[in-house]
């Protein structure tokens, strides 16, 4: 199901809010978050019924905008936990034939031309 993951924090801000450590950051920077994290070390926020990653959450906060189908919010820290919006950047996956997956960081210009193809495309 496609959903804004804005709508769900606006009302519980203060609470997404107060599971990050900002006050003591890590040696790289990072504001790690305080509350659960699933097996892989990523934070986990629930609100209103939906489990969402605090990384996307912080990302959608951060930069006004919801996370389009098919793209992902990457750490550039190496630290799953970590909710500092420096830290965080949009990315598509790219898939080359006979080589590893690898990433591609998106840039503003990007992110507009992806979004009308995926439209044209009926994503």
């Amino acid at each position: 199901m496609k959903y804004d993951i804005r709508r769900h924090v606006d009302r519980h801000f203060a609470r997404f809010m107060s599971h990050i450590d900002t006050e003591h950051p890590t040696a790289e920077g990072c504001w790690l978050w305080k509350s659960e994290v699933n097996s892989r070390g990523y934070g986990m926020f629930y609100a209103d019924g939906h489990r969402m990653a605090a990384h996307r959450v912080m990302w959608s906060i951060e930069n006004d905008k919801f996370i389009p189908d098919g793209l992902f919010v990457l750490h550039r820290c190496p630290n799953p936990a970590c909710c500092h919006p420096d830290h965080l950047y949009l990315a598509r996956r790219v898939f080359t034939p006979g080589k590893p997956t690898r990433f591609e960081e998106m840039p503003e210009w990007a992110l507009y031309r992806y979004k009308a193809q995926q439209k044209k495309i009926g994503l």
